[in-house]
């Protein structure tokens, strides 16, 4: 009875034993694959994430300036054509007054750092996006993101980011992840994902075998919409400045406008408004060419158009 005891005991041990086996190997075997995703997605996509260098002048009342910046952007051909976020070139509703544009703008792609001369060829001011065109591309193709080849995930799914960080840390490149928390039917169907997903405004998502799911966005109301009810627009500015992606085939149509759109060197310069000029306008409305590259003029309660707006010569 008693060598039935030790066996039943020694039994039960081997059967925690093995347990507690199977319970360590699964977080294994899933940081395993997180690491082979992760380290897939660099090989793959990284070469296509190109730096955008620029001058952003901006025209003001009683002071203009000429300020060097850089922003990321995604090469979605491979004649040189770069997606990257509005806001970042001055456009959007960062400065409704005057006007401001990027102006000697450069691309640098892979470990170059002089720079590939280039013109801004459209802004979509209502999708927070931006098209850039190298002006003389090289010979050999560029690798590129092609949005046509695109997935649609499920609620639930899992998403992959990445992001260069900036040139004091040698644009390294970073990988975030999350999943599809939510979709919207309004403004437009967008993907909502949830916390931990991170990639800059205009840069893509993927899923987790590598696909191009969309792009991030930055959606806010106009300002007729944004003056109905302040507070409850402020309730929802983690909706809109937390980033929101943009469906591959929506960004696919507005590439197409946008190639479609007669693009010049650089916006017209524009004669300086006056500080009065200034006064009279509404907080927030956008009036004759407010961020400089074309985004257009905006009437009074207006909703901006969908369509990219070319660049004045």
């Amino acid at each position: 009875m008693a060598g039935r005891e030790v066996r039943m005991v020694r039994g039960g041990a081997v059967a925690w034993a093995a347990a507690a086996m199977v319970i360590v190997a699964q977080p294994q075997s899933a940081a395993a694959d997180t690491a082979a995703d992760y380290e897939k997605l660099v090989k793959e996509k990284a070469a296509t994430y190109v730096a955008v260098k620029y001058v952003l002048k901006v025209e003001g009342a009683f002071d203009d300036s000429a300020d060097e910046a850089e922003t990321t952007g995604i090469m979605i051909d491979a004649k040189g054509l770069v997606l990257c976020g509005n806001a970042a070139l001055g456009g959007g509703s960062f400065g409704r007054y005057g006007g401001s544009r990027p102006t000697e703008i450069k691309v640098l792609v892979g470990k170059d750092t002089e720079g590939l001369p280039a013109t801004l060829l459209a802004r979509d001011s209502e999708l927070g996006l931006a098209w850039i065109q190298v002006k003389e591309p090289p010979s050999e193709d560029f690798a590129f993101i092609d949005f046509a080849k695109a997935t649609t995930p499920k609620l639930g799914q899992r998403l992959l980011g990445l992001r260069r960080m900036g040139k004091y840390f040698d644009r390294a490149v970073v990988v975030s992840e999350g999943r599809v928390a939510g979709q919207t039917k309004k403004p437009r169907e967008l993907l909502v994902p949830s916390e931990g997903l991170q990639a800059g405004w205009g840069l893509p998502v993927f899923a987790e075998d590598g696909a191009v799911v969309g792009v991030f966005v930055m959606q806010m109301p106009d300002e007729a919409e944004q003056s109905g009810d302040f507070f409850s627009f402020m309730g929802g500015a983690q909706d809109m400045f937390g980033g929101l992606i943009l469906p591959a085939a929506e960004v696919v149509k507005a590439t197409k406008q946008a190639r479609e759109t007669k693009g010049g060197d650089s916006p017209k310069e524009e004669s300086k408004p006056s500080a009065t000029d200034k006064e009279k306008a509404p907080v927030g409305k956008e009036t004759g060419d407010p961020k400089g590259g074309g985004e257009g003029t905006k009437a009074a309660g207006a909703k901006a158009t969908s369509r990219p707006a070319a660049p004045r010569d």
